[in-house]
């Protein structure tokens, strides 16, 4: 099959046409086919839409779960990505990869987190994500989260997760409340009480611990 039949396969997948997409199974389509310089295959295009229908169908077709795009991402990360709760929950019954990292090491719960997806972030803790993964330079979900200022996302993986702020970077500086506490002080409050119900330990002396 050539190059229609390839558009037809990733049409037919980002748009949910399963019928389109059975009879294009039925004529031998090999559903593990790349597109582009990303890499990108069927299930990830399906997944990255939240079309749940086309992937189950295509993992009933052989598509492979745990398929890596150039930059190394699967399909959960694509789901995880975008917020496809249900996607993403059939991936893993599928036995996708929870800790499948992409080329810079961003995990599904990682990426879900930077995205602000408190929901994603929930249902992957619960399905036993590690929440201390760590990409290059030893940055945690918990850390891109505070960065990128989701309150939810930074609260969800404090009380759930029991996720730590003093989880540290790999030059040893803790990151988390560092650019929180610069940047976004609701999120650096939510820190410093979930850490210390007491509130004994004030936003002011995290500051002034490191040198704001």
């Amino acid at each position: 099959m050539g190059t229609s039949a390839s558009k037809q396969l990733f049409d037919s997948a980002g748009s949910n046409d399963v019928v389109k997409l059975r009879s294009l199974i039925k004529e031998g389509i090999d559903v593990n086919m790349t597109a582009g310089p990303e890499g990108i295959t069927a299930l990830h295009a399906a997944a990255e839409k939240g079309h749940q229908r086309t992937v189950a169908l295509l993992l009933e077709n052989g598509a492979e779960v745990d398929r890596k795009t150039a930059d190394r991402c699967t399909p959960l990360y694509y789901a995880a990505k975008k917020g496809h709760v249900e996607v993403a929950q059939f991936l893993i019954d599928s036995t996708a990869a929870l800790e499948a990292s992409s080329i810079d090491g961003t995990t599904p719960l990682m990426i879900a987190a930077q995205k602000g997806r408190p929901v994603m972030v929930e249902v992957l803790i619960d399905r036993g994500a590690n929440v201390e993964a760590c990409r290059k330079l030893g940055i945690t979900p918990l850390a891109v989260a505070a960065i990128e200022g989701h309150l939810e996302v930074v609260k969800h993986l404090l009380a759930n997760a029991h996720a730590s702020f003093t989880s540290t970077s790999q030059d040893g500086s803790t990151q988390i409340v560092n650019a929180a506490a610069q940047t976004y002080s609701d999120v650096a409050d939510a820190i410093a009480e979930l850490e210390n119900p007491d509130k004994q330990l004030t936003m002011d002396k995290v500051k002034k611990a490191f040198m704001f």
